[in-house]
C-alpha cells in the first residue's frame, strides 16, 4: 500500500541577503543561504510540521482547515482557485496618521 501524498505550492524569494522559502497553503516557511539551501530547509520544515501534526493527532483536522480534502486514493489535494487576480487598494499615508 502506498503512503498518502500531498502536493504543496512553494515559493522562494530574496530578502535581506537570504533566500526565503514558504509553503503558503500550510503557512510554513524557512530560509537558506542560496536557493538549494532554502529548498532543503523548507523541505525539512514541512516534514517537521507534518510530524508535529501527526504527534498531536491533528493532521487531518489541520489539512481540512487549510483547504485540503482527501481523495479516494488517500492523497490530499488543495482546493482549486476559480481564478487568480491581483487587486490594488489605497493605503493611508502612515506619516500623516502618526
Amino acid at each position: 500500500m502506498n503512503m498518502p501524498q500531498i502536493k504543496l505550492k512553494t515559493e522562494f524569494f530574496e530578502e535581506d541577503g537570504q533566500i526565503i522559502g514558504i509553503a503558503p497553503e500550510i503557512n510554513v516557511g524557512s530560509s537558506g543561504r542560496d536557493i538549494v539551501d532554502a529548498q532543503r530547509s523548507l523541505k525539512e520544515a514541512i516534514e517537521l510540521w507534518i510530524e508535529g501534526c501527526i504527534e498531536m493527532g491533528t493532521l487531518e483536522q489541520v489539512l481540512d482547515e487549510d483547504g485540503f480534502s482527501r481523495k479516494a486514493d488517500g492523497d490530499w489535494v488543495h482546493r482549486q482557485a476559480l481564478s487568480h487576480q491581483t487587486a490594488t487598494f489605497s493605503l493611508p499615508d502612515l506619516a500623516v496618521m502618526a
